[in-house]
């Protein structure tokens, strides 16, 4: 199921080896200290007597890519999926942003599962 959007959406969210570009901001690997694939949506579990809440893939728009740059910068990017699966394409590019340790491991795990 997806949402429905609210306002305009306009640009593009490319994901590429040795870059990402969000609607008209470029961002390269070697200025980038650090990104975040996440959502706002959440879903629990019981784990034992807790409940364990956890980030899920979601189809919709509150899906949203974080840059951290090197010069202390930040952005934050929401972005439109409409199939779960859409953002696992990127699974060869982001891994070049894991094995640089731009993205942190459960994050990557969490894209690719």
């Amino acid at each position: 199921m997806c949402e429905t959007t609210n306002g305009e959406y306009s640009g593009y969210l490319i994901i590429d080896s040795d870059k990402i570009t969000c609607h008209l901001d470029v961002y390269t690997i070697y200025e980038i200290e650090k990104i975040g694939i996440l959502s706002d949506s959440f879903r629990g579990k019981f784990n034992g007597k807790t409940r364990v809440w956890e980030r899920k893939k979601s189809n919709g728009v509150k899906n949203y890519l974080e840059i951290y740059k090197k010069d202390g910068g930040y952005k934050k990017y929401f972005f439109l999926q409409t199939k779960t699966e859409n953002i696992g394409m990127f699974s060869d590019e982001l891994r070049t942003y894991y094995r640089f340790g731009k993205l942190g491991e459960q994050n990557y795990k969490n894209i690719i599962d």
